[in-house]
């Protein structure tokens, strides 16, 4: 934990033209991230038989089918 909060902490070697190139590749990578998941939903959607969704759909589509899966295990 203290390892990750060190990491958090501001570098003050770093300057804010360096800070601010290595937030924004973070911010590139984690879009990306984001991209590649909303493709494997897709696809895993499709290889179950489902209809012509885009990948924003399938994702809210399995989002619904947790939560409805959740709540009729508790009830």
């Amino acid at each position: 934990m203290s390892a990750v909060l060190e990491k958090m902490r501001p570098r003050d070697s770093l300057g804010t033209e360096d800070f601010r190139v290595e937030y924004l590749q973070a911010l590139r990578l984690i879009e990306r991230l984001h991209r590649l998941l909303l493709d494997v939903i897709k696809d895993e959607f499709d290889r179950e038989g489902g209809a012509d969704l885009n990948s924003v759909q399938a994702l809210n589509s399995r989002r619904a089918a947790i939560t409805s899966d959740r709540t009729s295990h508790t009830t």
